[in-house]
């Protein structure tokens, strides 16, 4: 077993804007006051298509599937949050916390994935109870050791990063984090991330010493070295970085800009 993958799934955006469904708890998300949804999507859609070319450059498989205008689903590139795939067949399907982002599970799209594993597991229920668990936004995952990293928040509901982890058999380290604002941070991994024998975390966004202790030891006990980042850093996005492969078997760290 490897901690990263060397094949993506990528949805192209069809309608990107900054969504008012989220936008209360997201910092990253603001745009421009004098930038309209036409203009912001024209830059997403180029941005993605240079993303996409370039994962594909570098040797990583991609898995395309272009969003539909007509759904209205201005987060749609973030298919990590509604559903995440793992070792030994299975897929796992998320309560999300605003309703147009539950559209964003497409039928097509999730019988593509019952086709690829076998064992599924759909967690959308626990929506009506108001506790929400966004995928891989919510949860960091150590694969090798299996430990789940969460920053609990409206986003991360605690009861469910308990029950994912029984039925996955992980353990879990728990935690609140902050912005450099004071604001509570809505996804764990916009301020951690873990590669093959490191690990990213901006340990200043854990306000709590005992659980900025946990999540250390936790992480230097697995065999991770800490690369502490700044909350500088976190508000330019780099805590949001994932590892994966080149199909020779190139480890590739990709990140923003």
């Amino acid at each position: 077993m490897v901690h990263s993958a060397k094949e993506v799934l990528m949805i192209e955006p069809a309608r990107f804007y900054s969504n008012p469904q989220t936008v209360d708890d997201n910092a990253f998300q603001l745009a421009p006051p004098d930038e309209g949804q036409g203009s912001m999507q024209v830059r997403a859609s180029l941005e993605f298509s240079e993303y996409k070319r370039t994962l594909e450059e570098a040797g990583v498989r991609v898995r395309l599937y272009r969003d539909y205008v007509q759904n209205d689903t201005p987060d749609s590139i973030f298919p990590n949050n509604w559903f995440s795939t793992h070792h030994s067949s299975v897929c796992i399907v998320y309560p999300m916390m605003a309703a147009n982002r539950r559209r964003e599970r497409r039928p097509d799209i999730i019988n593509d994935l019952r086709h690829r594993y076998h064992d599924f597991l759909d967690l959308t229920e626990y929506e009506k109870e108001g506790k929400i668990l966004e995928g891989t936004g919510s949860l960091v995952l150590d694969r090798l050791n299996r430990i789940a990293y969460a920053s609990l928040s409206q986003r991360t509901n605690s009861e469910l990063v308990a029950l994912w982890a029984e039925r996955m058999n992980y353990r879990t380290v728990q935690f609140r984090s902050f912005d450099r604002f004071g604001k509570e941070i809505y996804h764990t991994n916009v301020m951690m991330s873990i590669g093959t024998g490191f690990s990213a975390v901006c340990l200043d966004a854990i306000s709590d010493e005992a659980q900025r202790k946990a999540v250390v030891k936790s992480l230097e006990s697995s065999g991770h070295e800490v690369l502490a980042l700044s909350l500088e850093q976190v508000s330019h996005y780099c805590g949001n970085m994932i590892e994966l492969q080149s199909l020779s078997g190139e480890e590739l760290l990709v990140m923003s800009r």
